[in-house]
């Protein structure tokens, strides 16, 4: 059976900055990359949180804004959304 593993998760969010504090002042935590004010990534353990802007992520999932969490990829193998 192969292994399944996370590589990579996207977080829209509309404060990185706020987030960044967070993570960095709050829990120790070190940035991996920064892209500027509109994203930041952080290694945790084998895979990258990376938080987006939630209005980039939204456009480039040609999506509305997201609310909440939502999914906005799917493999080629998940249902289809109603």
């Amino acid at each position: 059976m192969a292994r399944q593993q996370v590589n990579m998760i996207m977080v829209g969010a509309t404060d990185i900055q706020a987030l960044r504090r967070f993570y960095e002042q709050g829990l120790g935590w070190t940035s991996w990359r920064s892209g500027g004010s509109g994203s930041i990534m952080y290694k945790v353990g084998y895979s990258v949180l990376v938080f987006l802007n939630a209005d980039y992520l939204s456009r480039s999932a040609a999506r509305a804004s997201l609310q909440g969490p939502r999914q906005v990829w799917r493999s080629s193998s998940s249902p289809k959304p109603p």
